[in-house]
């Protein structure tokens, strides 16, 4: 049940490889909220043959790179090493993926982290606060309201046993795309692959919380003040959805043209118009649904002009 990609970069030097699993936000609930991004976080310290010191160890001795991260619709793990040690990191790899670890300290610490300065910060963050402003008001039943990091009320409750749990029931090669770039024999890596994970074995994957959510019927406004000099501004539509296999690329173009360098940094930053510090426009194509935000700083003296630019 696995999908496997690969792709030989001749004379690269080094393998690339990514595996990535339905999960993240949409599929978890009010309860739940927060746990793929503590699993995405703590999986990979240590496995049951490797504890985590060994394990850094010797991906250290290959100069060999580990990641994982949990996003709105998907979790990740990714590798890099060099192309004569691929045997070496792929089963390196191989333990980490089937046999972790997923031990109580790493979770504690992880959590500590969370509540005693993700959470804190996020509070005093401009960008954090209209961002979770921005996804509480746009969206009412899809799980896009949630952040990915969770709140306190939920990370403080999550055991070492539900990231187990979790871990297990979504770690399958059924819900899994593995893609391998980079300075290989195609054959004899999908060959490598298929010993390795050869005995990983299927599981019912749960269905996501995504839902179709209706359209905004009437523009909303919220405004929040702090002791900052300077006033922090995002407007936001609600936009398509990634199943938009058309309209999705206008957008893209769209947003390309308006933000990032585009007229939006055209008016408001360059030559006398020195209005914003920063100003980017971005879509979110996401499952079921989806928005376009722009988001700003401005002097509140500005403010009249700025938002008449935008508008």
């Amino acid at each position: 049940g696995l999908t496997l990609l690969l792709k030989r970069v001749p004379d690269y030097g080094m393998v690339d490889l990514a595996a990535a699993f339905h999960g993240g936000v949409i599929y978890e609930d009010d309860q739940t909220s927060g746990l793929f991004f503590l699993m995405a976080n703590t999986f990979w310290r240590g496995t049951r043959s490797r504890p985590f010191q060994q394990l850094m160890q010797e991906m250290d001795d290959l100069g060999m790179e580990f990641s994982a991260e949990s996003h709105n619709n998907i979790y990740n793990m990714k590798l890099r090493c060099l192309a004569s040690d691929q045997e070496q990191a792929f089963g390196i790899f191989k333990d980490i993926l089937l046999d972790p670890a997923i031990e109580s300290q790493w979770i504690d610490r992880v959590k500590m982290l969370l509540l005693t300065r993700v959470f804190p910060n996020q509070s005093v963050q401009p960008t954090e606060i209209s961002q979770k402003v921005l996804r509480n008001t746009l969206y009412k039943s899809h799980p896009y309201r949630r952040q990915r990091f969770g709140s306190a009320e939920t990370v403080q409750g999550f055991t070492a046993d539900q990231v187990r749990a979790l871990y297990e029931k979504f770690t399958r090669p059924n819900n899994c795309v593995i893609a391998v770039y980079g300075d290989i024999d195609p054959d004899q890596t999908e060959a490598l692959l298929r010993k390795n994970l050869g005995g990983w074995e299927k599981g019912e994957i749960p269905a996501s919380g995504s839902v179709d959510e209706p359209l905004l019927t009437e523009p909303i406004t919220v405004e929040l003040t702090n002791q900052q000099v300077r006033t922090n501004y995002r407007v936001a539509w609600r936009a398509i959805s990634r199943q938009d296999k058309v309209d999705r690329h206008a957008l893209s173009v769209m947003g390309t043209i308006i933000g990032a360098s585009g007229w939006l940094h055209a008016r408001l930053r360059e030559g006398s118009a020195e209005y914003v510090y920063s100003v980017y426009g971005q879509p979110y194509t996401g499952d079921k649904a989806g928005h376009y935000f722009i988001d700003t700083d401005f002097s509140p003296k500005d403010e009249k002009e700025v938002l008449a630019i935008v508008d």
